[in-house]
C-alpha cells in the first residue's frame, strides 16, 4: 500500500536475541514463559511499543538472512514461531543477503574510485539493499506469510559453518591475547586479503568451467556449475571498467587488483566496519578470560552489512560495547545509527517513544482514518492466533 503521508519510516533492526526473547514472551507453549515474564517483563513492553509504531506506519523492522540462519539452529524455540514473529514485524521488508549488500557497496565505490573520487562516501538508498515490500510502504490490512521450509541438510551445513567460524575465532583469540599490536595489523590485513581471495575464487571457477566445457573434467555435482559470489561481482566490475574505457581483460584484472590493495577500499562500509569490529575484539582480548561467543562472526557480519541503513540497531551487550567505544563510535556516527542493547533497554524504549511523539498530527490522523483506531492496539495474541489457524486448516 502506498505511503499516504510521505513520512519516511524509521528502520529498526532487532538482532536474534531480541527476536528470541519477544517470541518467548508471546508463546504460551514456551516452558519458561511465566518465569521470563516475571523477571523480564520488559520484552513484552518492547514488543507492544514496536507493534504500535509498526501499526502507526512509523517504523519497520526488516527481516534478514541472519534471522533465518539463526532461527534454523535455535535450541529453545520452534523455527516456525521465530519466523512468524520476525516476518510479522518486518511487514514483508527483507534486507538483502550480506554478499549482495557488499557487492552493491563495492560497485558504487569502484565507480567513484575510477572517477577519481575514492574519498567519496556514496549514499546507497535502503531500497537498493532490500527486497519484498519497500521500507516506507504502508502495510496491507491482510498479509499472507510464506514460511521458509526447514531443510535438515541446510541446518547441518549452517551448524558446521558456525563451528568452523568459531574455531577460527578461538585460534585468533589465542594470538590476540599474546600479541596485541601484531594481531591488530593482521586484522587490518584482512581488508586487503579480501581482494586476493576474490580474485583467486574467480580464477578457480573460470579454470574449472573451462575444464568442464572441454570435457577434461566432470563436475562432482550440479552445484559445481554454479559460480561463486565473487564471479557475479567481477562480472559487474568488468562492465563498469568497460564503461570507463578499459576493455582488455588483463588491464581490467590489474585495475581490480590495484583497487582491492589500495587503502581506499576501507571506504566500503561493510569492509571497514567488519575490520574495525574484529580489531576492537582483538584489542580487548588480553583482558578477556574466554573467547567471544559462538555467534561472534555472525554478529560482526550482520552489523557490518546492515548498520549503515538503520535508524537504530538492537544488538547484544558486548557488540554494543565495541560500537560505542572509540574509534568505532566515530565510524557509527557517520551513519547516524543509534546502538542499543539489553543494558540500555530504557534508552531504547525512550527512543521508540520519541518516534511516536515526533509524528505529525496529519500522519496520525491519516493512519487512523485508513485503518481505524481499534487496529492500532498491539497484537499480543500473535502466536496464539497463528497456532489456532494452523490447527483449523
Amino acid at each position: 500500500m502506498q505511503n499516504r503521508t510521505n513520512t519516511p519510516k524509521k528502520i529498526i533492526y532487532l538482532d536474534q536475541g531480541a527476536i528470541s526473547n519477544i517470541t518467548k514472551v508471546l508463546d504460551p507453549d514456551f516452558p519458561r514463559r511465566e518465569q521470563l515474564l516475571e523477571k523480564q517483563q520488559v520484552w513484552l513492553e518492547l514488543y507492544k511499543k514496536l507493534d504500535r509504531l509498526r501499526r502507526l506506519q512509523l517504523i519497520v523492522c526488516p527481516q534478514s538472512y541472519f534471522h533465518l540462519i539463526e532461527s534454523m539452529i535455535s535450541p529453545e524455540i520452534s523455527f516456525e514461531s521465530l519466523q512468524y514473529v520476525y516476518s510479522y514485524l518486518s511487514n514483508g521488508c527483507n534486507f538483502d543477503d550480506p554478499t549482495a549488500i557488499l557487492d552493491t557497496q563495492i560497485q558504487g565505490h569502484f565507480i567513484d574510485y575510477l572517477s577519481g573520487h575514492p574519498e567519496r562516501d556514496r549514499v546507497i538508498p535502503v531500497s537498493m539493499v532490500t527486497s519484498g515490500h519497500l521500507p516506507d510502504e504502508w502495510q496491507d490490512r491482510f498479509r499472507a506469510v510464506v514460511f521458509d521450509q526447514l531443510d535438515p541438510n541446510t541446518v547441518a551445513n549452517t551448524k558446521a559453518l558456525r563451528e568452523k567460524q568459531y574455531k577460527n575465532i578461538e585460534r585468533a583469540f589465542a594470538l590476540w591475547r599474546q600479541e596485541r599490536e601484531a594481531c591488530l595489523l593482521a586484522v587490518n590485513e584482512q581488508v586487503h586479503s579480501l581482494g586476493r581471495e576474490m580474485i583467486e575464487a574467480y580464477f578457480s571457477y573460470f579454470t574449472k568451467w573451462l575444464a568442464y566445457s572441454l570435457g577434461l573434467e566432470q563436475p562432482n555435482s550440479p552445484l559445481d556449475l554454479f559460480p561463486p559470489p565473487s564471479t557475479i561481482l567481477f562480472t559487474a566490475l568488468f562492465q563498469i571498467l568497460e564503461g570507463h574505457g578499459t576493455s582488455d581483460i588483463m588491464e581490467q584484472l590489474s585495475k581490480i587488483h590495484e583497487y582491492f590493495q589500495s587503502l581506499h577500499i576501507r571506504r566500503v562500509p561493510f569492509i571497514n566496519l567488519s575490520s574495525m569490529l574484529f580489531a576492537a575484539i582483538a584489542r580487548r582480548a588480553p583482558d578477556m578470560k574466554s573467547p567471544p561467543n559462538i555467534g561472534t562472526t555472525t554478529d560482526v557480519m550482520m552489523i557490518a552489512a546492515l548498520l549503515p541503513y538503520c535508524h537504530a540497531m538492537f544488538v547484544d551487550n558486548p557488540m554494543r560495547g565495541h560500537l560505542i567505544d572509540q574509534p568505532l563510535s566515530d565510524e557509527v556516527a557517520r551513519f547516524g545509527t543509534r546502538i542499543f542493547s539489553f543494558n540500555s533497554m530504557a534508552d531504547f524504549l525512550a527512543n521508540l517513544d520519541e518516534i511516536e511523539a515526533g509524528a505529525s498530527e496529519q500522519h496520525l490522523a491519516c493512519v487512523t482514518m485508513t485503518y481505524g483506531e481499534e487496529r492500532l492496539e498491539p497484537f499480543v495474541d500473535l502466536i496464539v492466533q497463528w497456532r489456532r489457524r494452523e490447527r483449523e486448516k
